[in-house]
């Protein structure tokens, strides 16, 4: 599956974020259950996973154990083990977590939080939307958390059937569409061992509808920074007589101006005279 999702991808030029299961009890868990296995499975499929990384792609954490736990110094322990593995096995320093299975609770912000996270992605919100800092405690949460669409292949999970796929793609080629007109992200959630195997009959038609729309392709990492910059960036705007002053600060920025029918996009620096 993760072979054939590569393959896909690397032909459409598309990167994106792969959440390692550490132990690999992913792949297991429904034959022996959560927190059995006595070695890291992961590793072995390290010569497979390598050339997602040369093409670009982001690894992110998706815990050692693929659980969440009511416990916060458990899921620390958890998100802490699979960093350290991520970075002994393929040297790479981790800024994001997913939740086994998209559970989510206010243990588990806590430890995203003290494991210093810059993003986390779960399944909080019924069809994805902006992204946000979760509160608890409180107090705003460091971490920014992007949602992520639930809608995916492991609805037909363990063995989805080519009429499964064929709706899943028709659902996901009109959720496009739809974000386009409400102006919102797009995330599509795979697993390669469920829509991966089919990924050049699935993922094709949605990564060709991609392309000729001009959506920018980023990965979760390049997402949250981009995010996090924007939300780092203020836009003032004061009237002088005939003409508009607008002042970005933080960053530059860009403004989208409405004008009877004419529409423009125009970059703002610290002072844009209109």
């Amino acid at each position: 599956g993760v072979a054939a999702l590569f393959r896909v991808t690397k032909y459409h030029g598309i990167r994106g974020t792969y959440f390692i299961n550490m132990s690999g009890e992913e792949e297991v868990e429904d034959e022996i259950g959560h927190l059995q296995l006595d070695h890291s499975i992961t590793i072995d499929r390290k010569a497979l996973l390598l050339p997602l990384l040369e093409e670009g792609n982001e690894f992110a954490n998706h815990g050692y154990w693929h659980w969440v736990f009511d416990d916060v110094e458990q899921n620390v322990r958890n998100i802490q083990q699979c960093s350290r593995y991520l970075f002994e096995v393929f040297g790479i320093h981790d800024e994001g977590f997913a939740s086994p299975g998209g559970t989510w609770n206010y243990e588990l912000a806590r430890a995203i939080d003290r494991t210093g996270m810059t993003y986390s992605s779960n399944i909080t919100l019924d069809n994805g939307g902006f992204p946000y800092h979760p509160v608890y405690d409180g107090k705003r949460a460091r971490a920014l958390e992007i949602p992520c669409n639930p809608i995916s292949d492991v609805a037909f999970d363990p063995h989805p059937q080519p009429e499964d796929l064929q709706r899943l793609q028709a659902y996901y080629l009109s959720y496009v569409d739809q974000q386009i007109r409400t102006h919102e992200p797009i995330t599509i959630l795979g697993h390669p061992h469920l829509s991966g195997r089919s990924a050049d009959t699935f993922y094709s038609p949605i990564f060709e509808k991609i392309q000729q729309r001009g959506i920018p392709v980023m990965t979760y990492h390049d997402f949250a920074h981009w995010w996090l910059q924007r939300e780092a960036s203020s836009l003032s705007v004061q009237v002088d007589g005939h003409h508009i002053v607008l002042g970005a600060v933080g960053a530059s920025s860009l403004v989208e101006i409405i004008y009877t029918s004419d529409r423009k996009i125009i970059p703002v620096d610290e002072k844009t005279v209109l």
